[in-house]
């Protein structure tokens, strides 16, 4: 996937009272009590469009900086082609994330701030500076990572396909 053009990831959620179990292996159940304004989460979606420097949404990055080829710099700028918030049926909903290439954990990075947001946990300010702003020191990040249940790698596209 070093050669890939572009990928396709997907999260998947749910915020029905009961949760079906049938979908629980790739689709997250939002807590009972926790309201999301899916309109602001829709509408911030194009925050994280462009190219961004995701270090504050990425983990183990000074296991990747050391691990990074002799002499080449580790970047943590990505370009995120597109994200959008779509229904798939009554109270399931994805987030699609059409990307270059991700962090470790970048993703699911991401959908918790949009989440953190959608609550009222977060300002859509503070969202904007862990984007943008300077790396946050160990342990000290406002952004949780959303289970990794809801996330798919769903296609991954190569210039010859």
């Amino acid at each position: 996937m070093y050669n890939s053009r572009s990928k396709l990831y997907t999260y998947r959620f749910s915020t029905r009272a009961v949760a079906d179990p049938l979908h629980r292996n790739y689709c997250c159940a939002v807590p009972r009590g926790e309201a999301l304004d899916l309109h602001k989460l829709a509408e911030l979606t194009s925050i994280f469009e462009g190219k961004h420097d995701y270090q504050n949404f990425a983990n183990r990055l000074q296991h990747k900086r050391r691990m990074s080829k002799k002499g080449e710099e580790f970047s943590t700028v990505r370009h995120v082609r597109s994200v959008e918030l779509v229904s798939e049926a009554p109270e399931e909903y994805a987030i699609h994330v059409l990307l270059d290439g991700a962090l470790q954990r970048m993703v699911r990075n991401m959908v918790g701030g949009l989440w953190a947001v959608a609550r009222g946990d977060m300002s859509e300010a503070e969202l904007r500076r862990a984007l943008d702003g300077p790396l946050y020191a160990k342990g000290r990040s406002p952004i949780r990572a959303a289970p990794a249940h809801g996330l798919t790698l769903e296609w991954v596209y190569y210039d010859d396909f």
